[in-house]
């Protein structure tokens, strides 16, 4: 048996749902101990491709039990995929048969032992059986599929110290202020103080790794995962102490996880509890970053409840160095991966067990009789099972009874690990009246590990609140589950044995969902979206219910009803769709509107963080309106605000090779790179940020921060233990990805690093920057060990052969360069571009070499040879960077044409375009599967792609680069569009059709600002290169050029009489006014100290604002060229300014997120409107002045009411946005292309 085959697979037909949950309870815990995982397809995590889980589990599995019936004989998935990839990979087959059927006519079936005789045993479901006697039935089958399932355990495995990445623990001081508990339950009724309570508080207290885990005692009950042991109760009596609250005086913090608990939801809602409410979270890294931000200073205990994995263990270590965390868990392995210093609970000493029995039957110790002894050795006293039985003798069982109805239980439940509890369950439930008895046993609908208030349970139920209440107080009475703040929950055990009861569970979820179909206004004909919005329970375990009562329709509809996603969307975020879609997906894997609408959302998800109702239909409605077949986009009116925007032109979808977008950097991003095990995604900005990603999910993981001035490059070690950073400080950086932390940091180069990377057997590491030189790297010592001199100019990259003798280097001479690392002299010189080389790349097998050039070509070079390179040419500007898949069978290239094109290398055949990016593509990388393709960009984001999509990106004129502004002529018919660095064409458009009209040929640098005068006849552009030009919209011909500046022109503004045109100078911080007949200089004007971003006139050209870099708006003059007022009111560079049509308002707006508005007349502030998250770059009234548009670098179109001052509608547009122009209806924005919008 292989060491990783450690699953036992369950294949069941989703008709015969009720016996696998059956089976889940009475065989988990018997599984678990012998170190295996239970799994079927509800196992899936939150997000997980459905095919891909189940393939890995498949793979992974050492055992599987069949359920068998008529419906799993039936399945064609079963019996043509499933069942046959189980034999093909020789796992072992336990059938059982749940239903009558013809099984025997199944040869795979003959073929097989079977976990019981299905000829003498006959089906599981026989109808009419007792539930004791099903439950026995299925006792004894899982006594026998345990004994055919044990040789699968994998060999104990010796166990490394964990690496959580947490603060290190300080030594804890008193505080005179206990800290309040927030969410931690009370202590029960009948509370013993246990022995173990003292040197846990001290624990807590004292801890050196700042965790805490209680678990059961292994050795005391002979197996892991002992449930109803006391852990809760313990951690409970932790958090009310008062002396332990003493050392935490920002708070004590309860959660809940559960065995399949959504745990990002539970991160969601601590988040809350601390303060940070609407926060999007799309994973359980980001919900660890956040939660770690938060508690980084604050002295809290976070009590972690009933952890079932090391993963979610991991994602609440989140504590600062004055915090600690306190688990429990049934598994010790759990606590131990996570660094706790683990506690052991044992059952309770036989004294505190007769004190636990004594204070919750109503008797004293001395009075307890002599059955009390046997019901103690009955219920190994286990203090749940103690409890139950305790309160069966209060509520009036007489002790002979009790006895008895333990010895029948002993008979069902044999020596079942949960068999005390589940013996004390089925006395507290005989106990009840019979309509009492079954409403208790209907709860089993709701999920594990849930509070359910009681709103839900009445709704479900039926009947008065009052009445509800009274029963659900009734049951509580009985210890049959927990009453708190009018919320319901169970020990899972107890939920475990509801579950064993119930009858027909898919009945028990279809009238729950009866009962909320009530709350709808058409009893739910026109779909769910019109729940309350503050339904306090089924919004976020509706799609289980429906999949559960076994309404496929209605759920695949409800998934995929625009209506409902938009609210789904806004009440809880992208998660929550994406984990409702994972259910869907799971449920009907061959619906192919809920898969498409799936890869939809993975691509476009980070486009909705903190988006209203209103916002968020605006968002669906534009981006969704290329992809209609997936949804009904009419549905969105419902919700739209009677001013919305919506694009008509420029905005290109994202292409369906796209799968993820990664938004997460404020500057370029440089270079992408790939962890050998493939969790991990590295990506190095502008920004001076390396964010650590999970590529399956999209979660950011980390951020690491120690270049402020950029990083350049990345790379993992051969091993992934290491992450080198190569920053524009010239030092390169060493991290530990694990724990964020850093290791080394190299110093040596003078300039620039702009590449680095490790030989394959981890032992050097070669760095490449502006110095012209490659330095060789001593991983084991951190010295330098050689200094490689060759190239006339700075170097771009490096690689590696993978043999480890060869190190190729990529120069600005034009040159490719490789070295033989034994003598480390130069080998090879290869000449063949035309222009730089930016970067270079070895296949895998080491017999080509790829250089991607400045000359727009990739060559292919025999690295033995060099001579006679085959160029790849497709690419319409530089090639930025290339890479091959981890088999040599693509080549990708990176282009500064803002594309990735795939390659075949044996063939030079171009296989693929890659779109999605709007900005040049500077870095590409592989996973090491080949399964993913990652690519890095100008436009701040990180592109995920299916290789294999092979998919062409249609590609456009009007999106060919990216835009500095953006102008209309007076009437609105023509618009004008400045092209942002190297371009120098300016381009007149149709704005109804978005069709090319012309383009204006004159500046030799980039456009930085264009407009027209009031009649129209005139277009002025303002560049880079110092100069002003006056055109002739209508021909295209240039009227004047205008060169007075020293240096680069941010801004031009016509007055509105056309007599004047101002100019805004970076360099000379100076503002012109010219004659734009004369083309004559009319007046200069200064009084800025930095570079002047912006001029607006008003109205009625009384006035001019100009705004700068010296964090100030001055108003002007513009007849005598007199300062009239100085407006002070940003903290950082102003970068747009407009008057309102009615000249009685200035807007401004900058780098400080802030837009402000004045009273133009006496220059005092009026109003301050909230920023964006992000520096913002322009503004415009509309034509009425009742609204305001602001753009910005998170790439967020934001319409204010001027009068309200509130927003009016979002439109996320995932670009950086610099400009925004507005005529009639039509709203036009300049970022990475234009984009057209209407209102």
């Amino acid at each position: 048996m292989d060491e990783g085959r450690d699953v036992v697979f369950v294949s069941y037909s989703h008709a015969d749902r009720p016996w696998l949950d059956r089976l889940q309870v009475l065989l988990a815990p018997l599984v678990r101990n012998k170190r295996l995982v239970l799994w079927a397809d509800p196992f899936l995590q939150v997000g997980e491709d459905w095919h891909r889980g189940l393939s890995r589990a498949i793979d992974r599995a050492g055992s599987a039990v069949l359920l068998v019936s008529a419906d799993f004989l039936a399945s064609r998935f079963i019996m043509e995929e499933e069942l046959p990839a189980l034999v093909a990979r020789g796992v072992p087959l336990a059938p059982v048969l749940v239903r009558e059927c013809l099984w025997d006519y199944e040869p795979v079936l003959q073929r097989v032992q079977w976990a019981h005789d299905p000829g003498r045993d006959g089906p599981l479901d026989r109808g009419g059986d007792s539930p004791s006697e099903r439950d026995g039935r299925l006792v004894r089958v899982c006594r026998s599929l345990i004994g055919m399932v044990e040789a699968s355990a994998p060999p104990e495995m010796e166990s490394t110290p964990p690496r959580t990445g947490a603060s290190v623990a300080e030594t804890l001081v008193s505080s005179v202020r206990p800290g309040a508990v927030d969410g931690a339950p009370p202590l029960p009724p009948g509370y013993v103080v246990r022995e173990d309570l003292n040197p846990l508080l001290a624990a807590v207290v004292k801890t050196e790794t700042g965790a805490v885990g209680v678990t059961g005692n292994a050795a005391a009950l002979g197996l892991h995962g002992q449930g109803g042991i006391g852990k809760s109760v313990l951690a409970s009596a932790v958090a009310w102490d008062e002396r332990v609250r003493a050392y935490f005086p920002d708070g004590v913090f309860w959660v809940t996880v559960g065995e399949r608990a959504d745990v990002v939801a539970v991160q969601v809602d601590l988040l809350v509890r601390l303060g940070r409410s609407g926060v999007e979270v799309r994973s359980a890294g980001e919900g660890l970053r956040l939660l770690r931000e938060i508690l980084a200073q604050r002295r809290v205990l976070l009590v972690v409840d009933d952890v079932w994995s090391e993963a979610d263990a991991a994602a609440f270590r989140a504590t600062g160095p004055q915090g600690r965390v306190l688990y429990t868990s049934r598994d010790e392995r759990v606590l131990g991966g996570v660094g706790a210093r683990v506690q052991q609970v044992e059952v309770l000493p036989e004294a505190a067990a007769r004190q636990l029995l004594a204070r919750i039957s109503g008797t004293t110790v001395d009075a307890l009789p002599l059955e009390a002894g046997p019901v103690m050795t009955a219920t190994g006293r286990v203090p749940l099972a103690l409890a139950l039985v305790g309160a069966a003798i209060r509520g009036g069982m007489s002790w002979p009874r009790l006895a008895a109805e333990l010895q029948r239980g002993k008979e069902t439940f044999l020596d079942h690990p949960y068999a005390n509890t589940f013996k004390a369950m089925q006395v507290a439930t005989a106990a009840l009246s019979a309509p009492l008895r079954d409403a208790y046993i209907n709860l089993a609908v709701y999920p594990p590990d849930t509070a359910i208030p009681i709103q839900a349970i009445t709704s479900f139920w039926g009947g008065t609140p009052d009445a509800v209440r009274a029963d659900l107080n009734a049951l509580a009475q009985a210890e049959l589950l927990r009453l708190v703040d009018d919320q319901v929950t169970f020990h899972d055990l107890q939920h475990d044995y509801l579950v064993l009861q119930a009858e027909d569970l898919a009945v028990l979820h279809g009238d729950l969902l009866a009962g909320y179909r009530r709350l709808l206004p058409d009893g739910g004909r026109d779909g769910w979206w019109q729940l309350p919005p503050d339904e306090p329970y089924i919004w976020n375990h509706l799609i289980r219910h429906l999949r559960m009562a076994g309404s496929r329709a209605d759920m695949q509809a409800t998934v995929t009803d625009a209506a409902f996603l938009a609210c789904r969307i806004a009440y809880h975020g992208t998660h929550a769709v994406e984990a409702d879609l994972n259910i869907a997906t799971e449920a009907i894997p061959d619906a192919s509107s809920v898969a498409s609408l799936r890869r939809w959302l993975g691509r476009h998800a980070h486009l909705f963080t903190d988006l209203a109702i209103d916002d968020v239909a605006t968002t669906l409605l534009c981006w969704l309106d290329d992809a209609d077949s997936i949804v009904a986009t009419g549905r969105l009116r419902l919700f739209l605000p009677p001013h919305h925007l919506h694009a008509r032109w420029g905005l290109s979808p994202l292409p369906e090779a796209s799968l993820r977008t990664l938004a997460g950097h404020s500057g370029w991003v440089r270079a992408v790179a790939f962890s050998p095990d493939g969790q991990l995604l590295a990506s190095a900005g502008d920004d001076g940020a390396v964010l650590l990603w999970d590529p399956t999910t999209g979660e950011r993981r980390a951020r690491l921060t120690g270049h402020p001035d950029g990083a350049a490059g990345v790379a993992f070690s051969p091993d992934g233990r290491l992450l080198a950073i190569a920053g524009n400080d010239a030092t390169v950086s060493l991290w530990d990805p694990t724990t964020g932390e850093q290791r080394a940091r190299l110093t040596g180069h003078t300039h620039w690093v702009k590449g680095v990377a490790f030989s394959p057997d981890g032992q050097l590491l070669a760095t490449a920057g502006d110095g012209a030189e490659v330095l060789l790297w001593d991983l084991a010592t951190g010295n330098q060990q050689a200094r490689l001199s060759g190239h006339a100019g700075h170097v771009n990259g490096v690689a590696f052969s993978p043999d480890g003798r060869l190190l190729a280097s990529a120069g600005h001479d034009g040159i490719v360069l490789l070295w033989e690392l034994t003598s480390v002299n130069q080998h090879t010189r290869l000449v063949q571009h035309i222009g730089g080389v930016n970067a270079v790349a070895f296949s895998p097998d080491g017999h080509l070499v790829a250089s991607a050039g400045s000359d727009g070509t990739v060559l292919l070079w025999n690295p033995i040879i060099g001579e006679r390179p085959v160029r790849l040419t497709g690419h319409t500007a530089w090639v930025n960077a290339v890479a091959f898949s981890p088999d040599g069978r693509l080549l990708a290239s990176a282009g500064h044409d803002g594309t990735v094109l795939l390659w075949n290398p044996n063939t030079s055949e171009q296989l693929a375009r890659m779109g999605g990016h709007t900005g040049a593509v500077n870095a590409v990388a592989f996973s090491p599967d080949g399964g993913l393709l990652a690519g890095s960009s100008d436009d701040y984001t990180v592109s995920l792609w299916n290789p294999t999509a092979r998919e062409e990106h249609a590609r456009s004129a009007r999106h060919s680069g990216r835009v500095r502004a953006v102008a209309f002529s007076p009437d609105g018919q023509l618009l004008a569009s400045a092209p942002a660095g190297t371009g120098t064409g300016v381009s007149l458009w149709d704005p109804t059709t978005g069709e090319q009209l012309a383009t204006l040929n004159g500046h030799f640098s980039g456009v930085n600002a264009a407009a027209f005068n009031s009649d129209g006849r005139l277009l002025a552009t303002a560049g880079n290169d110092a100069t002003v030009f006056l055109w002739d919209p209508t021909t295209g011909e240039p009227q004047a050029r205008l060169a007075r500046h020293t240096g680069a022109v941010n801004a031009v503004a016509f007055s509105p009489d056309g007599r004047l045109l101002a100019t805004a100078g970076r360099t000379d911080t100076a503002v012109l006014l010219w004659d734009p007949t004369t083309g004559e200089r009319a007046a200069r004007l200064t009084g800025h100290t930095a570079w002047v971003n912006a001029v607006a006139f008003s109205s009625d050209g009384r006035l001019l604002a100009t705004a700068g870099n010296d964090v100030t708006v001055l108003l002007w003059d513009p007849t005598t060229g007199e300062r009239r007022a100085r407006l002070d009111g940003h903290t950082r560079a102003v970068n747009a300014v407009a008057f309102s049509p009615d000249c009685r308002l200035l807007a401004s707006t900058g780098f400080d997120g802030a837009t402000l508005l004045w009273d133009s007349a006496t220059g005092k502030r009026r109003a301050r409107l909230p920023g964006h998250g992000a520096a913002l770059n322009g503004l415009a009234f509309s034509p009425d002045g009742r609204l305001l548009a602001t753009v910005g670098e998170e790439g967020t179109v934001v319409l204010w009411d001027i009068d309200l001052e509130a927003v009016v509608n979002r439109l996320p547009l995932g670009q950086p946005l610099q400009s925004v122009t507005w005529a009639g209806s039509r709203i036009a924005v300049a970022g990475l292309s234009v984009i057209m919008l209407e209102i």
